[in-house]
């Protein structure tokens, strides 16, 4: 049990660590990790949503395509702390605010405005 209490401890440190640089590398910055790939429709069609809302509120964001770069497959999934790739997903400076839902729901209630405001 102690080991295993352990191993826990160390993979919470590990992670705060990585979310700790990305918050210190993407300070300033809007990043969304989406894909151009059309297959699975729907997943499609919500990073479309995501990246019209984001220039409807004329935000400057960096897009990152999993479907382009291995290396941004690891990223993600290293920052979501799991080994499924669920795109699209928001972040700002580092601070992860969510999938099409959650960026939509933000959008209708006007936070979504607010919190990028800074980002224009």
């Amino acid at each position: 049990v102690t080991e295993i209490i352990m191993h826990n401890r160390i993979q919470s440190k590990k992670l705060f660590d990585v979310l700790q640089n990305y918050k210190r590398e993407e300070a300033g910055k809007v990043v969304v990790y989406t894909t151009t790939m059309g297959v699975v429709r729907e997943t499609y069609q919500d990073c479309v949503l995501v990246k019209k809302i984001l220039r409807n509120l004329m935000v400057k964001y960096e897009e990152r395509d999993v479907f382009m770069s291995r290396d941004t497959q690891t990223e993600i999934r290293e920052r979501m702390g799991c080994d499924t790739i669920v795109v699209p997903q928001l972040f700002v400076e580092g601070q992860h605010i969510g999938n099409a839902e959650t960026v939509e729901r933000l959008n209708e209630s006007g936070e979504l405005r607010r919190i990028l405001k800074p980002f224009k």
